[in-house]
């Protein structure tokens, strides 16, 4: 019984290893009052949305905590190769902000 066992999980590994994307994009938009995240497969003949989700904004202080609460919890889809980042928000000729969300944009940050 335990090799059929074995058989059985380096068979779902081999499975899992061919379809899961192995180049991905992360894409998000921020707004003031919710953030929607997903991550792309781009080695797909066509690009697929995976794991999308809509979170409130306000609910995190900043951009990298939103997206580190949302990378972490698909960990195992892969780590994003590149991102789009969209935002809704008032510009003055040095930051951004997003309308009614504590998320800034700084042109002099780094």
């Amino acid at each position: 019984m335990l090799e059929y066992t074995q058989r059985l999980l380096v068979a779902s590994a081999w499975i899992a290893y061919w379809t899961l994307p192995k180049a991905l994009a992360w894409l998000a938009d921020i707004g003031g009052t919710n953030a929607r995240f997903a991550l792309v497969a781009l080695d797909q003949p066509r690009p697929r949305l995976l794991a999308p989700q809509s979170r409130p904004t306000a609910a995190y202080g900043d951009l990298s905590e939103a997206a580190g609460a949302y990378l972490e919890e698909q960990w195992y889809l892969g780590r994003p190769l590149t991102a789009s980042i969209a935002v809704a928000n008032r510009n003055s000729a040095t930051w951004s902000r997003a309308a009614t969300a504590s998320i800034e944009f700084s042109k002099g940050a780094s």
